[in-house]
């Protein structure tokens, strides 16, 4: 999935928690989180390759029947993108029966240096 930036994403309670920018999923503070490897697909997985949530609307939720997606591609650190404008809050959303609330501080707190290793062991030379 690509984006046109800055394409914002809400929790449950309508509060902003990230933000997509191209396939690219980032935390309000511009940490990369995640990215769309799936052409037309709004599920996003972590920097890891493992599931981490689903667009629905502007909402990002993480639905316990997509735990097993995952994809054996890395991309490159993408750096940090230039922070959007705070968006005004959404009104609450009901979560989904197999939905939960995604984190995404907790997300971008795994470091980069732990994705980076897996990357040059592909042939790359990332730059963080």
């Amino acid at each position: 999935m690509r984006f046109r930036g800055p394409y914002y994403l809400f929790n449950s309670a309508g509060v902003w928690i990230g933000f997509c920018a191209g396939p690219l999923v980032f935390d309000t503070d511009g940490v990369w989180c995640g990215w769309f490897p799936w052409e037309g697909c709004y599920d996003a997985v972590k920097p890891d390759g493992s599931y981490l949530g689903t667009v629905v609307g502007s909402r990002f939720f993480s639905f316990e029947k997509n735990r097993h997606l995952r994809v054996d591609k890395y991309l490159v650190y993408p750096g940090i993108p230039e922070l959007p404008k705070r968006p005004s809050p959404v009104a609450p959303k009901e979560l989904f029966n197999d939905a939960s609330d995604v984190d995404l501080q907790s997300v971008s707190a795994i470091p980069v240096a732990a994705v980076v290793p897996r990357l040059r062991s592909f042939g790359t030379n990332p730059t963080p």
